[in-house]
């Protein structure tokens, strides 16, 4: 019997039969509803917005309730438009939303209402050993001024597999 605390899904919107692929806001709804029932979401995130904290395709991540959102914490969003959804750390709180930014972005935030936060990360499961050293470098980078992180994350950019 499955534990009904946990579910896997895909990252990605999930291939149709015809080839097609499932839009990212279906996908991005059936995660927060889940999520808002008290389901854990489990999901290997795809793309490099989040190296090195994140390995694409190898760390999987797992989604809890959005609740006491702070600086620093990584979430699950719909910003903008119902098909921009990323998983970005939290880079400030305001009273109208949630400023996000991929750590490996350089300039390109995302300002994102609450109600559009699906979950919170509650823990990564690592591809690898140098997984807690990406992630613990990831974090602080974000702290340093703007100047100083772009040029880090330009290094970075450089070993980025």
């Amino acid at each position: 019997m499955t534990d009904p605390t946990k579910t896997c899904m895909n990252a990605a919107p999930e291939p149709c039969a015809d080839g097609d692929v499932t839009d990212a806001a279906g996908w991005f709804e059936r995660v927060r509803k889940l999520v808002r029932s008290g389901t854990s979401v489990r999901f290997a995130p795809q793309g490099y917005s989040m190296w090195p904290a994140l390995s694409p395709g190898k760390d999987v991540v797992t989604l809890g309730e959005p609740s006491a959102l702070k600086k620093g914490d990584i979430v699950l969003a719909s910003c903008c438009a119902p098909e921009l959804v990323v998983l970005h750390r939290v880079r400030a709180l305001t009273p109208s939303g949630a400023v996000l930014m991929g750590d490996c972005n350089l300039y390109q935030t995302e300002l994102c209402v609450y109600t559009r936060v699906a979950g919170k990360v509650i823990a990564i499961d690592p591809a690898g050993w140098r997984a807690s050293l990406r992630r613990s470098l990831s974090a602080k980078v974000q702290n340093l001024p703007p100047a100083l992180r772009r040029f880090i994350i330009r290094i970075f950019n450089l070993f980025r597999p």
